[in-house]
């Protein structure tokens, strides 16, 4: 977490809200673009002296009067994906619970059901009633498919994307989130905030929904996903890396799950598994992006002449751990086909 904490020796607090801008734009937490007004003159040769047009500033470019474009501060790209993957990780138990729950408002229908036709309408029946409930105000795009050169509709995972990244987006509008963050207080952070917080609760909402649309999609394969992970707050490290390194999310899932599961990891059991994704082709053979991935997103420190080829090493226990992974990944495939 790069930014947690990032100001906490400050009094950004009691600064007024000019200055607490000044101060998260000088630390790269905001940033300042420019964009033309909203709302346009109504002439075609616009001029300060149209009783219409005097709300509006302009400026001489060359031989043209041109609107002023107006500054409009934003959260930096790489704050705002921050914070709100933190959100994500931070609530990652509730996503899971509320998850859960919803699930079983809809399992009595599966009682007496074996896996087939049948379940896979019934599953289907609630994945599009899930995806109608968070379309809502957002509609289906037409996008251009290079495989078949024509324009076609969107996934509703394309979709999807773009409704989170409005909540991305949105972060900005949040002070007291931004604030808290900045300054290191995660004890700010409550289950209780879920239920103060509208924004908050509205991310929560549509988290647990996509959450359930993804496991459905895991198993039955219903619609295609570019986008999202069975783990939210690893979406967004896979979607930097899923065309620099991973052919699957099963890739990088099983990575995370394995790094997450290991109380004592090493360099020698990172090597190992490497071998065994890119044995797979799960992995693209890339050891320096993965040295990057480690250490970027999962707070490990390695540099690409350390992951090194456990055939060669002849270590009897690289050999072990080679054929367990090499079952754990077997297993972990099977459970997702």
């Amino acid at each position: 977490m790069r930014y947690f904490g990032e100001l906490k020796e400050s009094n950004l607090e009691e600064m007024n809200f000019n200055d607490q801008n000044a101060l998260l734009i000088e630390r790269k937490i905001m940033t300042t673009v420019y964009a033309a007004p909203l709302n346009f003159p109504s002439v075609q040769s616009p001029s300060q002296d149209d009783e219409q047009n005097r709300d509006f500033k302009f400026i001489e470019l060359g031989s043209r009067t041109v609107l002023r474009p107006e500054p409009n501060v934003v959260l930096t790209e790489k704050f705002k994906n921050e914070l709100y993957f933190f959100l994500l990780e931070h609530y990652e138990q509730t996503l899971i619970l509320l998850a859960s729950i919803d699930n079983l408002k809809y399992s009595g229908e599966f009682v007496g059901i074996s896996e087939g036709a049948e379940k896979r309408k019934i599953t289907l029946h609630y994945f599009k009633k899930h995806f109608t409930e968070l379309q809502q105000d957002i509609q289906l795009q037409m996008a251009y498919d290079p495989s078949i050169q024509e324009l076609r509709p969107e996934s509703y995972f394309d979709l999807l994307l773009r409704k989170r990244n409005a909540y991305i987006y949105k972060l900005i509008h949040q002070r007291e989130i931004i604030i808290n963050y900045v300054t290191g207080n995660k004890n700010y952070f409550t289950d209780m905030l879920i239920n103060t917080n509208q924004y908050l609760y509205e991310v929560i909402q549509f988290e647990v929904k996509l959450k359930t649309l993804v496991s459905y999609n895991t198993i039955y394969n219903f619609q295609p996903n570019e986008h999202f992970t069975m783990y939210p707050h690893w979406d967004y490290a896979y979607n930097e890396f899923k065309d620099k390194l991973f052919s699957s999310p099963n890739g990088f899932e099983f990575l995370g799950l394995f790094i997450k599961s290991e109380n004592d990891l090493n360099l020698a059991k990172l090597s190992c598994l490497f071998h065994v994704l890119n044995e797979r082709e799960l992995i693209k053979n890339s050891k320096s992006r993965f040295s990057n991935l480690l250490n970027k997103h999962f707070s490990l420190s390695f540099t690409v002449g350390e992951i090194r080829d456990p055939l060669i090493s002849g270590n009897h226990i690289d050999k072990i751990r080679l054929q367990e992974y090499e079952k754990n990944l077997t297993a972990f495939l099977l459970a997702r086909s």
